[in-house]
């Protein structure tokens, strides 16, 4: 309140009032209380609109004008006659106030309307006192220095020339010495060596008569222990050639046992290696614990090819499985008679889907999850029992049409608890061990099946692990060999549970898990996958009113790739259908499918489905009204950020498989926005101004710079020898016909 009862004006008035009277202790205080309403630069008009710093220098009051310096006044300032402060006081002759300025660093050189700088209005006695008499003093002591200079020049060059004389003298006496002490040291090191060379020479003599004697003692001693050493080989070979004429006799002996033993396993083998030999010898001795696992393991080796079904089926015709059965039954405790059994058993499974009704009839799955839980630290066991599971209820040649007894023994194996499929889930993703690894695939088929009848518990355990994994196998693009032969639901026609699963689940994981990018992402392909396979999963999706969480998630996170997903979402379940049809969509979802194309952060795939989204929503009347809204920055942000980069690229440099997409639809948004503005100028104006609307448009479009960008992309297109080319010319001849271009690199 205090503020706003201020008089700026009578402020400014009593301002003046005190520097006209040269009153500096008021300046001050009035200062002090009103810094913030007067300006440095405020002016007085009635003496020239001059500063407070030219009255202080006009009335050679050094004490103000310190003040004003301090205060932050332009020493520089010019009143209306174009004269600084300097001027006033120059002219006026006020000494002490000129010597003053140019100390606070006044520009001397300015000057006036009259075209006079400072010094060329000044006073005599202000040019002598102020500029003069300091020249004249710096000048004489500049004087006096430079005599004291060469006075100490002259005595220094008289000393070094002494020194030079004496130093001269001193070396030519010094190399004197030199000479004559190198000359007497070589000749004692002539002498020396001479000495040396004869006792050295004398020594080595010595030391070779010597050596030679040693020698001679050696040979002699050599040859003694070479005579006796051959006579001890000698003797050694008349041994070893006795002891291997023995051993011979004694290898000769036991290949003939060899040949009788291998001769007696093959007339066995005769007898027990046929599949109805192995069926009998296992019934005919079933309390014989090896017998069982010797024909056991025989029928892995048996049913390991299960791409030739001929064996398995005879084992089927022989009962295999009623074997199979009494055996894990008789010997529930035994580990490798039940891992050996849940092998045959899968074998068996994946190369004839029949045998999988029938193992479902012995009871099979009961007696594998006993199995399970007897051996819970077992992995290897585990490992079988999941793969056996898994052939069983998802063989690898799926079964046509499912028996009642297949539905009826899958539907009860899926209301058990089925916790361990996740654990091990998580310990196979978590592992190192390739064998684990390798158990992935038939992990998802258990869970396929779970997921078809239903038991959607076990897919929210571990943090969603066995959601997230079956929505990693759906939507993957490289799908691993053992799961393409597995027949997953990705390879055909979805069922009706896969679709009700997804939208019942995925959509409420999307929300419940908004930070999490990984379930995110999953759930976004999972729904896009739905979309793009299945009309009535299509129609589910766009009636969900998923479109506004997706828009939300665009507006909150910045990730490329969810932001790809995403568009890629709305694309197939709104904007693309059968009869070329686009919804309207709300104002939220065209707001993100706008900030995409302005925010899309240098990436092509970002690049490419916001402007596919841009210009496919657009063909909704009301849709496009909403986006034209932003057309200008849309069109600078296609030009500027999109287009214009790839015509600097060079040809030899230049991807077309990658950019040319994002091109094709560039051009189609700018095609798209002149379209707009043409049928919006023929509806503005009446029709006496139409003719003048296409001048117009070809105006803004060069001023835009998109004739620019269609000459540059004209000549990079006819460098580029791909096919995907031609259709950007094309587009560009259109839209050189829609703002009436006829530019060209010369008239630009």
């Amino acid at each position: 309140m205090v503020e706003k009862s201020i008089n700026k004006d009578r402020l400014i008035k009593n301002f003046w009032t005190l520097v006209t009277k040269q009153d500096v202790n008021g300046i001050q205080v009035f200062l002090t209380k009103y810094r913030s309403y007067i300006s440095n630069d405020i002016r007085f008009p009635p003496m020239l609109h001059c500063t407070a710093l030219h009255v202080a220098a006009q009335k050679n009051n050094e004490q103000m004008a310190m003040l004003f310096l301090n205060e932050g006044v332009d020493i520089n300032a010019q009143n209306k006659i174009g004269a600084t402060a300097l001027h006033l006081a120059a002219r006026l002759g006020h000494v002490q106030m000129v010597s003053l300025l140019l100390h606070e660093g006044a520009d001397y050189s300015i000057v006036d309307e009259q075209m006079h700088c400072p010094f060329e209005v000044a006073m005599w006695c202000v040019v002598e006192s102020a500029l003069l008499y300091p020249l004249r003093s710096n000048l004489a002591a500049l004087e006096a220095c430079e005599d004291h200079a060469n006075r100490d020049h002259q005595q220094l060059h008289t000393n070094l020339n002494r020194i030079s004389h004496d130093m001269e003298r001193l070396i030519m006496e010094w190399e004197d010495m030199q000479s004559q002490a190198l000359e007497e040291w070589m000749a004692y090191l002539q002498q020396t060596s001479l000495e040396s060379q004869l006792q050295v020479e004398l020594t080595q003599l010595k030391q070779t008569l010597e050596q030679c004697e040693i020698e001679k003692r050696e040979q002699a001693t050599h040859q003694m222990n070479l005579r006796e050493e051959l006579e001890s080989v000698f003797a050694r070979y008349r041994t070893a050639l006795s002891v291997s004429q023995e051993a011979s006799v004694e290898l000769q002996n036991q290949l003939n046992a060899l040949e009788s033993v291998r001769h007696t396993k093959d007339l066995l083998s005769t007898t027990h290696a046929d599949k109805l030999g192995i069926l009998d010898t296992m019934v005919q001795h079933v309390n014989d614990i090896d017998i069982q696992i010797w024909g056991i393991s025989g029928l892995v080796h048996l049913t390991q090819d299960v791409n030739n079904s001929e064996p398995h089926e005879i084992l089927l015709k022989q009962s295999v499985l009623q074997v199979i059965h009494d055996t894990i039954e008789r010997f529930p405790y035994h580990a490798k008679i039940q891992e050996y059994a849940m092998t045959t058993t899968a074998n068996l499974c994946d190369a004839f889907p029949g045998a999988c009704e029938l193992c479902m009839q012995e009871r099979f799955i009961d007696n594998f999850q006993l199995a399970r839980t007897r051996f819970d630290n077992n992995e290897a066991l585990l490992g079988q029992c999941i793969v056996a599971l898994r052939a069983i209820m998802m063989p690898s040649q799926p079964c046509e049409v499912l028996s009642q007894v297949q539905i009826k023994f899958t539907g009860k194996f899926c209301t058990d608890d089925n916790s361990f499929v996740v654990d091990m889930l998580a310990k196979a993703l978590n592992s190192n061990i390739i064998a684990l690894q390798d158990l992935v695939p038939d992990l998802a088929g258990l869970l396929f099946v779970l997921a078809k009848y239903n038991a959607r518990q076990v897919f929210l355990e571990c943090d969603n692990l066995g959601l997230r994994t079956v929505l990693a196998f759906l939507v993957r693009d490289n799908i691993r060999e053992e799961v393409v032969h597995m027949k997953c639901p990705e390879q055909d026609t979805l069922p009706s549970c896969y679709i009700s699963f997804g939208l019942s689940k995925v959509i409420l994981l999307i929300q419940k898990y908004a930070s999490n990018p990984d379930v995110i992402m999953w759930g976004i392909r999972f729904l896009r996958n739905l979309a793009e396979r299945d009309v009535m999963a299509k129609e589910q999706v766009n009636r969900s009113g998923i479109e506004l969480i997706l828009a939300q998630l665009i507006t909150a996170c910045k990730s490329t790739t969810l932001r790809v997903s995403i568009l890629q979402l709305l694309y197939v379940a709104f904007l693309s259908s059968e009869f070329n049809e686009v919804e309207e969509l709300s104002t939220m979802v065209l707001n993100c499918i706008r900030d995409c194309v302005l925010e899309h952060q240098n990436s092509l795939s970002m690049q490419e489905w916001a402007l596919k989204n841009f210009v496919i929503a657009s063909q909704h009347p009301s849709n496009l009204e909403f986006l034209m809204q932003s057309q200008e920055s849309v069109q600078v942000c296609v030009i500027n950020e999109i287009l214009f980069p790839y015509t600097e690229v060079p040809i030899d440099e230049y991807d077309d498989r990658k950019s040319n997409p994002v091109i094709i639809w560039a051009v189609r948004s700018l095609l798209l926005l002149y379209q707009y503005r043409k049928s919006f100028a023929f509806i503005a104006y009446d029709k006496s101004t139409v003719d003048g609307i296409g001048g117009d448009l070809h105006n803004r479009a060069n001023c835009a710079g998109t004739c620019q960008i269609i000459i540059a992309l004209e000549n990079h297109c006819k460098r580029s020898h791909d096919p995907t080319t031609a259709p950007i010319l094309n587009m560009l001849i259109v839209l050189r016909k829609y703002i009436g271009c006829s530019c060209t690199a010369e008239n630009i």
